[in-house]
């Protein structure tokens, strides 16, 4: 997790760490669909290229929603035949699935600290 902190999101809408910007987006405060992924993980390269010792497990977290993005804007540059009337947005799933995995890091925060406490 203080991997993830430690890297400064820098956008012209935004700037501050990875879980502040999925905070944002939770709270709709920012919108998802105008994130340009190709600019925060060219800048995000050169982050870990600058440092000395990287921890894989910590920087899966950004992978994770990296690859997310990708796949909900690859999704939307697809030409469509036909689009249902009934059928989700794609960016809607993504949003889903940030909220989803913010409320499980929230989890393992609380259950780290328990654990914690017990020893």
């Amino acid at each position: 997790m203080e991997a993830i902190n430690s890297y400064q999101v820098k956008l012209e809408s935004f700037e501050g760490p990875l879980d502040l910007l999925l905070f944002l987006i939770r709270k709709k405060k920012l919108d998802i669909h105008d994130i340009p992924i190709a600019v925060i993980t060219r800048e995000y390269l050169k982050y870990l290229e600058k440092k000395e010792h990287i921890n894989l497990e910590h920087e899966a977290e950004f992978l994770l929603i990296a690859a997310l993005l990708i796949y909900i804007k690859s999704q939307l540059l697809l030409p469509r035949e036909t689009v249902p009337e009934e059928e989700k947005d794609p960016r809607q799933d993504l949003v889903n699935r940030l909220l989803d995995y913010q409320n499980i890091k929230t989890a393992c925060s609380i259950l780290r600290k328990k654990e914690k406490d017990q020893m």
